[in-house]
């Protein structure tokens, strides 16, 4: 799942072009908004920036602060998401 605090008005057309070329359909063109129930249900939480301190009640937050700009480079923006999502899998 993902949310956003700020979450942009609608999926940028890099986005859903990368996606597309990477053979994955989003199922929301609209971004939502992360809500306090999400977050009070959610196992682990993983935020590309800093969390607003209403979202801190939540223990297990990891933080990946070196994710790049998907508007700016769509393979970087995927590449290091896909490094992070294995790192994560290797330890659970």
């Amino acid at each position: 799942m993902a949310r956003g605090t700020h979450p942009d008005a609608e999926l940028s057309s890099k986005t859903i072009a990368g996606l597309r070329e990477d053979g994955l359909i989003p199922t929301e063109s609209v971004p939502l908004k992360l809500t306090r129930e999400e977050t009070e249900a959610a196992q682990r939480i993983v935020s590309f920036c800093r969390l607003p301190d209403e979202y801190l009640q939540k223990d297990v937050i990891e933080y990946w602060n070196d994710i790049p700009s998907v508007d700016e480079d769509y393979e970087r923006f995927r590449d290091v998401i896909v490094a992070h999502l294995q790192e994560l899998m290797n330890t659970l």
